[in-house]
């Protein structure tokens, strides 16, 4: 009686822990899943429903019709969407060739250590960031008016044509360069800012006693131990830039004749304006397409995955 017993007891046990490491198995995926079941909620699942709608003609108020990749075809022979995707690499060009260094220059010149006034400037640089991008468009409009706008009362002081900013397809995309760069310099600034502080400073003085100046040791200590930093930054302004919509679509909706009118201008345009939702599908697609292979190209550039394996 005892040994079936002890049989009884043993096979409990066995159950039990059984039972025990299922739920030990099971409860980490409970504690996330409210992380999956919103991305296949509002991420994955549009995304995919989004690619079976690039191939179809659909109105949204209508059914859907197959028509295979002729909106893909269509698309690539739309002469609006290349001066789209013209004036977007432009967009992109510009951060960076005057935003990112200007926010570099700025984030060094803030982390000297004897400058004073440092604490003000940095949130000082930081708030257009923290302003609404609809405030930002109307504040330029405003400032960017061809007869009352403040960037042209010098000139109109001076007894000079004013520019017109907003209205002529020279100035049009300058102007919303101009807007993004007053926005996101201060951003990107903080972003480098930290990166500097984080490198340490017993690199630096070792390089001044082997005769290094400051020249020499930005860019054979500050630049290379950014690298994680600067790949940062460029990633996700090449992001946020291919799906700049607020700011071209505030200040000029996209014109004068398209020629400030950025992928996600037009992209709004064809979608939710015209109904040609199987046409914006493809727009979608391919402009995800672009931005994972840009992605990975920039990863590649500065070994990030060569760092995160190491």
């Amino acid at each position: 009686m005892t040994t079936i017993t002890n049989k009884g007891n043993s096979s409990t046990k066995v159950k039990e822990k059984h039972s025990w490491s299922l739920d030990q198995r099971i409860i980490p995926y409970l504690f996330i899943s409210p992380f999956f079941i919103t991305f296949c909620l509002f991420f994955l699942g549009p995304a995919l429903f989004a690619i079976y709608a690039s191939f179809n003609n659909w109105s949204l108020l209508g059914g859907m019709d197959f028509i295979g990749l002729k909106n893909f075809i269509v698309l690539f022979q739309d002469d609006t969407f290349w001066q789209s995707f013209f004036n977007t690499i432009i967009y992109n060009l510009a951060g960076l060739v005057i935003q990112w260094p200007l926010a570099l220059l700025l984030a060094v010149i803030l982390n000297q250590k004897f400058l004073a006034g440092k604490k003000f400037f940095r949130p000082v640089f930081f708030i257009p960031a923290l302003t609404s991008s609809v405030v930002v468009a109307i504040m330029f409009t405003l400032f960017l008016d061809k007869d009352y706008g403040l960037f042209n009362v010098p000139l109109l002081s001076l007894g000079l044509k004013p520019i017109d900013w907003l209205g002529t397809r020279e100035m049009s995309k300058f102007a919303v360069i101009l807007l993004l760069a007053w926005r996101w310099t201060g951003y990107n600034m903080v972003i480098f800012l930290a990166g500097l502080q984080a490198i340490p400073q017993d690199l630096y003085e070792a390089a001044w006693v082997d005769g290094a100046n400051k020249i020499k040791s930005f860019f054979h200590i500050t630049l290379p131990l950014l690298r994680p930093t600067i790949a940062y930054v460029m990633i996700i302004g090449f992001i946020g830039g291919w799906q700049l919509f607020d700011e071209p679509w505030i200040l000029t909706k996209g014109g004068p004749s398209d020629s400030s009118l950025s992928l996600g201008n037009f992209l709004y345009r064809v979608s939710i304006q015209n109904l040609r939702m199987g046409y914006g599908s493809a727009l979608g697609v391919c402009l995800f397409l672009l931005l994972f292979g840009l992605t990975l190209v920039q990863m590649r550039v500065f070994n990030i995955n060569r760092e995160v394996e190491s």
